[in-house]
């Protein structure tokens, strides 16, 4: 049984003597990634762009061209005598509408290069690029168990009663 609370639905009866547990804005963790956007403006010729970071993969933000999220691993993907089955098939690949086998892999559409983003195509004048990414906050201090840690967080965490099931 639970009770409404940041949201949730409300019972129309709760039963006298049903257990109820604090699950209000004082119970949830001090904690909020922070998003920060970096935004370019193609010029029409270039497809690299400075990163104001180095990432260790691409899989640490996510880059949107005029709106549309770019893909960062490659797709295999049903192509019917499309552009992109042109562009990406193999030589003598055959068109299989009912079989993987009329897929072609496409490219991821963007990469990095230490810290130079580098697009698959070339975006058009006056385009924005927009980098997005989450940083997360840390829960312990570094080389400290959680147990061990002074954060914010983790006292929390620490300070919170624990009932084991009977």
């Amino acid at each position: 049984m639970r009770r409404g609370t940041l949201g949730t639905g409300v019972n129309a009866v709760v039963p006298a003597g049903t257990e109820i547990y604090n699950g209000s804005v004082t119970m949830m963790l001090p904690y909020k990634d922070e998003t920060k956007t970096l935004t370019h403006i193609a010029d029409g010729i270039s497809n690299e762009y400075e990163l104001d970071f180095v990432p260790n993969s691409v899989n640490e933000f996510e880059v949107y061209v005029a709106g549309i999220r770019l893909r960062k691993t490659p797709l295999e993907s049903y192509q019917l005598n499309s552009d992109l089955r042109k562009q990406y098939a193999k030589d003598g690949q055959l068109v299989a509408q009912d079989s993987p086998e009329g897929d072609v892999t496409l490219p991821p559409e963007f990469a990095v290069d230490g810290n130079k983003l580098i697009l698959l195509h070339t975006p058009e004048k006056n385009q924005h690029i927009h980098i997005i990414r989450k940083l997360g906050a840390p829960w312990t201090e570094k080389g400290k168990a959680l147990g061990e840690s002074e954060t914010l967080i983790a006292r929390m965490i620490k300070s919170a009663q624990v009932d084991l099931p009977r």
